[in-house]
């Protein structure tokens, strides 16, 4: 284990050394999930030794039968099954529900206060619903946007995933029993509603919003958009974005990949994985809570890229109290490889009110920056040193040090450092498969663009 000391803040290092046992996440607490047990600090997912089982809406839609809605599902479902060194749950499509879900009938099936926690008794009388009882999951349609007016989406989003049921309490969360998805099919954008359902099952799984390469979501253009959409991350959450990201959504990142390999890790995972771990601190010393940081492969920056927000999850109203740490990071089971480090806030389009409740604008202000190995709030940000690390290697104890002095604007490295135009091992996602196993004769539209909002979202409302 290699252990990486800035030579600034070394009086530092002994308090942090001794808060280190008691805050630093177990190996599988990296990435961002939507729960963490803060006993355990473990993220929440479902059991991988049983089946789970999930009813999809019946219909009619106007766009789409229900058989062809069914095997989009599956598809789905099978696009994150198939990554690698990730043990996921098996869920089984257990039928048609009865009728077609649509406003007038949600609160039948996703009631408006619907979180269910298993050792809170008595259960309120949502978790009386039948379907969080029997632990069938939902994933429902909505043709005409009454579902979405009846919900707090606060416009009518692609997608929501609603966790709806958990082994344990609000403190101790264990393992999801039961989660409803709504998916819009207004638009009948094949692209759109196929990238949304993968990004709203990457949600059921227990994946939160990710924040990556936020440099270049401003720039439209066209012919850059097309080059930069092969680098968004299928957890990436975008609002009110004229291109089409959703396009590319659909085939997960390698940041993607590391979520899903971390909450569901396989036996020989741990074996073929490296891990960065450190803390973010001001000039002062004092811990920097939340910072979007990002590791950076540096033979394909933009797709081997990997992001964590320090502190994770459950920091809830601005209550640091309720943090999985003060301002650590933990890379954990990255492919081997030479990475950078750097820090930056969140840009509007990704605000932390997207990332998880209880975020607000003003999470990280301070100026975006590399890391470098004598790392100072009063130098360049653009300084930088290169973490090396090897299968089965650890480097700890990287200490960031940023300049909070700066709170003018949130900032990012600058599209400068990168170029989407480089030679890049992620790949553009063939829908053409995906038309023909739902039908031949299926109009698939050459546009993502449409009036919809870009973004998915997972809601937790408390119980």
């Amino acid at each position: 284990m290699k252990k990486i000391f800035p030579k600034k803040v070394f009086n530092f290092i002994l308090f942090l050394c001794i808060m280190a046992e008691i805050v630093l996440p177990s190996s599988s607490a990296a990435y961002n999930f939507i729960f963490i047990n803060q006993e355990t600090k473990k993220p929440v997912g479902y059991k991988v030794d049983i089946s789970h089982v999930y009813y999809i809406d019946p219909g009619p839609f106007e766009n789409y039968t229900k058989e062809q809605l069914r095997l989009l599902v599956e598809e789905a479902f099978r696009v994150w099954s198939s990554i690698e060194d990730a043990q996921l749950p098996s869920f089984v499509f257990g039928g048609f529900l009865d009728e077609d879900v649509t406003g007038e009938n949600i609160d039948d099936y996703i009631p408006p206060q619907h979180l269910c926690y298993t050792d809170l008794i008595p259960l309120g009388e949502a978790c009386k619903n039948e379907f969080i009882q029997k632990n069938i999951s939902l994933i429902l349609f909505d043709d005409d946007s009454s579902i979405s007016e009846q919900r707090p989406l606060a416009r009518p989003y692609s997608g929501a995933t609603f966790q709806q049921k958990i082994t344990g309490s609000p403190s101790k969360p264990e393992n999801y029993l039961q989660t409803s998805i709504v998916i819009s099919t207004i638009h009948n954008n094949f692209r759109e509603i196929f990238g949304t359902l993968v990004h709203e099952i990457g949600h059921l799984f227990g994946l939160a919003h990710t924040s990556l390469n936020q440099q270049f979501i401003d720039n439209v253009e066209d012919d850059f958009a097309l080059q930069f959409g092969k680098f968004v991350p299928t957890m990436f959450s975008v609002k009110n974005i004229g291109f089409g990201l959703y396009d590319q959504k659909a085939l997960p990142k390698p940041d993607d990949v590391l979520g899903i390999q971390n909450l569901y890790p396989s036996t020989n995972l741990k074996s073929n994985s490296a891990s960065i771990r450190g803390y973010i601190v001001d000039e002062d010393g004092e811990y920097v809570y939340l910072g979007n940081i990002i590791a950076r492969n540096i033979e394909d920056p933009l797709c081997k890229a990997y992001s964590f927000i320090a502190g994770n999850v459950n920091c809830r109203e601005g209550d640091k109290s309720t943090c999985s740490g003060p301002s650590e990071f933990s890379f954990n089971h990255l492919p081997p490889g030479a990475y950078t480090i750097e820090i930056e806030g969140y840009a509007n389009q990704t605000s932390p009110e997207i990332l998880w409740p209880g975020f607000n604008e003003d999470t990280f202000l301070a100026s975006a920056e590399y890391w470098n190995i004598d790392d100072q709030a009063n130098e360049s940000p653009l300084l930088k040193s290169i973490i090396s690390v090897s299968a089965r290697e650890s480097v700890d104890d990287i200490i960031l040090v940023v300049d909070s002095n700066n709170r003018d604007e949130v900032t990012f490295i600058p599209e400068s450092e990168f170029s989407v135009f480089a030679p890049t091992t992620c790949e553009e996602i063939d829908f053409l498969k995906y038309q023909q196993i739902i039908t031949p004769d299926l109009v698939l539209s050459d546009s993502a663009s449409s009036s919809s909002s870009s973004g998915g979202c997972s809601l937790i409302l408390s119980p």
